[in-house]
């Protein structure tokens, strides 16, 4: 049987064990309705670094560290000098 229309091919189901594609939104959605919250992260720029080799950014380091020690979050240092 050859599919004539994408509703067709997303509704053939399973394939030697594979989740189909309907399969993978319904479980896609049921992760949007999880309590679980996303992993704090924070952009060391947001707390003033200038990332240009001349300014000393240590301090805008250890704000942005400080705001996600007690949380677990993440600092992201985006490509600078």
């Amino acid at each position: 049987m050859k599919p004539t229309s994408r509703r067709e091919l997303l509704s053939f189901g399973t394939v030697a064990g594979m989740t189909s594609l309907l399969d993978s939104q319904r479980i896609a959605k049921r992760a949007e309705n999880d309590e679980t919250h996303a992993p704090l992260v924070e952009n060391v720029k947001s707390f003033g670094a200038a990332g240009d080799a001349i300014s000393d950014d240590t301090a805008a380091f250890q704000r942005a560290l400080d705001a996600v020690y007690k949380s677990g979050g993440t600092v992201y240092a985006p490509p600078g000098r």
